[in-house]
């Protein structure tokens, strides 16, 4: 545009709008969160679902900060910035008057997150070893294996933690639950490297926090004190996975240093699986181990899904594929998440539906006391999965000591 100008006018006055042009172009790329790399005519976000972009983190200390979606710009309000080593952070911040909150992860100079516009579409910035993509949120036919009952092969030993301070953290009535993240050396290939993994598992569990405390939950954190490369054969089932997790010396090792209440593993694999205690008896250290595709999208909140899984939470009452439920052995048949016709919560598969449907998934697990398009997020002693996580939480952050 500037070239333009120099180019068909020869007046004093041009050099002066210029400069105006210039500064005016600087302000407002200061304060948009995303810079999108190329002309407008080679990459429109309205037209090119996936562009490639640049994150401005000046802009999330401005007042007058926005970001633009599908080429509609947004003004854009933090609602909590922590900071990290090294100049990393996690950023909640709410696009325009959207409901939902958006998660952004800086690690190790790569950016990850879903972004909610205010019609709660959700965008994802998936990074790789080139920066990071912004896209609209692509949702995979999503398959979860529960294993409700308890375990009963081999469990890896590992030494006795010493004595340790428990979960339940001096001046703060909540509990901390403790997370080890590991992946295969298959999922890292996917992005493309460990700095991408590791900020994309980063921003997973920064979208599980903020999912916790959506849901209505506000007196439990998850803390990552893990993450780390598994040397380990995907296999090709989810269970097989899962059961390598669980029998791995290395896993265990980890644990008992750390003081991991849960353990994952990421892998390239097509479904996920995690142990899902249905009675109280089941609620050991021994099923604390979930996986997860490194495939699957920020938006479809599939690292909740199993991670809530831990916590006994169990699916919608219609979606019977991969459950054992059975009246005679599930003592919380409260446990259920919902399937709507527009929308479904984080534990439920869009069931409700014809299969051809694929249902935007909203950041919340069930929950009575909350609504949400004028639709209670639950119903009691039937639908309350917030109920069940409230109930498991201390057996779950009693797993291992803590580690200060």
């Amino acid at each position: 545009m500037l070239e333009w100008v120099h180019l068909r006018y020869r007046t004093r006055l041009m050099p002066l709008l210029a400069l105006f042009l210039v500064l005016f172009a600087s302000s407002a790329m200061a304060g948009n969160l995303f810079e999108v790399l190329g002309t407008s005519e080679e990459v429109t976000p309205a037209q090119n679902p996936a562009v490639r972009v640049i994150v401005n983190d000046a802009s999330l200390l401005r007042d007058d900060s926005h970001v633009t979606l599908d080429g509609i710009s947004y003004p854009l309000r933090r609602i909590a910035i922590e900071w990290r080593t090294g100049g990393d952070f996690k950023a909640e911040l709410a696009i325009g008057s959207a409901t939902f909150v958006s998660v952004l992860t800086r690690h190790a100079g790569y950016y990850a997150g879903v972004l909610y516009s205010p019609d709660g579409s959700p965008h994802e910035l998936i990074p790789d070893a080139d920066g990071q993509t912004l896209r609209r949120a692509r949702y995979a036919p999503f398959r979860c294996h529960v294993n409700s009952a308890a375990f009963t092969g081999k469990v890896a030993a590992s030494p006795a933690p010493l004595p340790r301070p428990r979960r339940r953290a001096a001046g703060w009535n909540g509990y901390i639950v403790d997370l080890a993240e590991f992946w295969t050396p298959r999922a890292e290939s996917v992005l493309g490297g460990r700095g991408p993994t590791e900020a994309f598992i980063r921003n997973a569990v920064d979208i599980l926090n903020s999912d916790t405390r959506q849901s209505g939950i506000s007196n439990l954190v998850f803390r990552l004190v893990y993450l780390g490369s598994l040397d380990v054969v995907e296999s090709a089932f989810p269970s097989g996975d899962l059961h390598a997790l669980t029998v791995s010396q290395d896993v265990a090792d980890v644990r008992a240093n750390v003081g991991a209440d849960l353990a994952g593993l990421w892998t390239d694999g097509v479904a996920a699986a995690a142990n899902a205690p249905q009675w109280r008896s089941a609620f050991t250290r021994d099923n604390s181990f979930h996986t997860v595709s490194i495939r699957y999208s920020p938006a479809e909140h599939a690292y909740s899904h199993e991670i809530f899984h831990n916590f006994g939470g169990q699916h919608n009452e219609e979606a019977l594929y991969g459950s054992l439920t059975s009246a005679f052995v599930d003592q919380y048949p409260f446990a259920r998440d919902m399937c709507t016709e527009n929308w479904i919560t984080i534990l439920a598969y869009p069931t409700c539906v014809p299969t051809t449907r694929q249902l935007p998934v909203i950041p919340h697990i069930t929950n009575p006391d909350l609504h949400y398009d004028g639709v209670p997020l639950g119903e009691r002693e039937k639908m309350d999965n917030v109920r069940m996580v409230r109930l498991s939480t201390p057996w779950i952050a009693d797993y291992y000591p803590s580690v200060p």
